[in-house]
């Protein structure tokens, strides 16, 4: 498909989606909770699938992590569908003047853009679409170039599961990456590094287009003159070393106390072997189960 292709495909679903949603205007609290309830299986349900497309995707990883991710969105949404009636309720305000009513109501934005990453793949799409489906919108959604598999598998999932005017896939690389970030959505959400987050929001700008950026960043750990330091550098390499490092949690840099920084690196190290020998452990007891 060529840049001109995906643009005209990607402002045709945008038109799709404006339509439904303004002959829908405010979807009640049943229809945003069958939406979840049918993302939420449709993750369930190919959890494995899910698990092997990955791994071929990073030339390996962990079915057990790819699986914690994935149950982590399923749980977004299935808490979503229990909590979005209370959400859905309207806010009352002092008023600022006498016999006057003030309240804040939760009126859908419409069609939000969402842009993953390819670190985690499942959770960074399918997290922030459990708050677009409970908020009564509609996304289309950019998977990342960097997975080609998982992103496949997804966009099967989501046509099976979803009409094209409520949730839809579509693909490409850097280049339509940048059309898609310069579409008049409603809102989009991006997440990625600071560089690439940067030309995302000179490109909504054109739009007016409201953006919600989570960016990668530094991470820093203070560890107190009081705290054990063993215990500290066990705590800071089980997320260092959470999938092979590719964690937005995981600390790039550890402020300790004076004079402890010798005894600090060699915690890690020994930290770092606690938690290899934790996660093969962890490995043969499920290979055995």
């Amino acid at each position: 498909m060529t840049t001109t292709d995906f643009k005209t495909q990607l402002h045709k679903l945008i038109q799709l989606q404006r339509t439904a949603h303004a002959k829908e205007r405010v979807p009640d609290a049943a229809t945003r909770r069958d939406r979840l309830t049918r993302a939420a299986t449709m993750l369930a349900r190919a959890s494995d699938a899910i698990a092997v497309a990955v791994s071929e995707d990073f030339g390996h990883r962990s079915a057990e992590e790819t699986r914690f991710e994935t149950f982590g969105a399923v749980n977004a949404f299935r808490h979503a569908a229990t909590r979005v009636e209370n959400w859905m309720q309207p806010v009352q305000h002092p008023a600022l003047a006498p016999d006057a009513e003030a309240r804040v109501e939760y009126i859908p934005l419409g069609v939000i853009g969402v842009v993953g990453p390819w670190n985690y793949p499942i959770m960074c799409v399918f997290g922030p679409l459990a708050g677009i489906l409970a908020a009564g919108n509609r996304a289309i959604i950019k998977p990342s170039e960097f997975t080609p598999r998982t992103s496949a598998l997804l966009a099967r999932l989501i046509a099976e599961t979803f009409h094209p005017s409520e949730v839809v896939i579509v693909h490409g690389e850097a280049a339509e990456g940048a059309l898609f970030t310069a579409a008049p959505f409603d809102h989009l959400m991006f997440t990625g590094s600071t560089s690439v987050g940067r030309h995302v929001m000179r490109a909504a700008a054109d739009n007016l287009t409201p953006v919600t950026l989570e960016l990668g960043g530094k991470s820093p750990v203070i560890v107190c003159d009081a705290y054990d330091l063993a215990e500290a550098a066990q705590r800071v390499m089980a997320v260092k070393l959470r999938s092979a490092g590719q964690i937005c949690l995981a600390p790039d840099y550890a402020l300790v106390p004076a004079g402890s920084e010798r005894e600090f690196a060699e915690q890690c190290v020994a930290g770092a072997s606690h938690v290899s020998e934790r996660s093969r452990l962890g490995r043969l007891h499920v290979n055995h189960k």
